[in-house]
């Protein structure tokens, strides 16, 4: 069996900056990478010239939680599904500092850099730029958000006071 060249933070979850634009990293192999294209489509990519491109560099191993099964989305009203999936945005960029999809000269914002900011701080720039935004939130809020984000994925964000429970059907 072939021990793989490839540096170690380079696997399934890390961010890194590939052909002008960062990109999510889905999978490895011996020899290909499948990361994320523009739009979010997946792209297979030799290891060779994932690695060989000038503009190549681990940007971290953060990334959005998988989604979870289409049927579970499918239960949660649209609007709910949208509101969470906006939500993913803004926790994610506090987690890494990044919101998905930026650009290959992407740096995080001062107030969402983790190597310059406390993830508690980060919480609380989010809710500060929200409110600003006329979107008034608490930074508990954002933290309780990003906690059930890192534990549940985005169904974490789903606002629970709205869901519609089914009751069990009596035999």
């Amino acid at each position: 069996m072939r021990k793989s060249s490839r540096p170690a933070s380079v696997r399934a979850g890390a961010w890194v900056r590939f052909a002008g634009q960062v990109r999510t990293v889905l999978a490895v192999c011996d020899e290909s990478v499948r990361v994320t294209d523009q739009g979010g489509s997946p792209r297979e990519v030799r290891l060779e010239n994932l690695l060989g491109d000038t503009d190549f560099d681990v940007l971290g191993n953060g990334v959005r939680m998988p989604l979870p099964h289409e049927s579970l989305l499918e239960e949660i009203p649209e609007q709910a599904r949208e509101r969470a999936l906006w939500w993913e945005v803004h926790i994610l960029e506090v987690l890494h500092g990044f919101a998905p999809g930026a650009d290959a000269e992407a740096r995080p914002r001062p107030e969402y850099d983790p190597a310059r900011r406390s993830l508690t701080a980060r919480e609380l720039a989010k809710a500060t730029e929200l409110t600003g935004d006329g979107w008034p939130v608490g930074m508990s809020t954002v933290g309780n958000l990003r906690r059930r984000y890192q534990a549940e994925g985005l169904l974490g964000l789903v606002d629970r006071r709205r869901q519609t429970h089914k009751k069990p059907q009596s035999k």
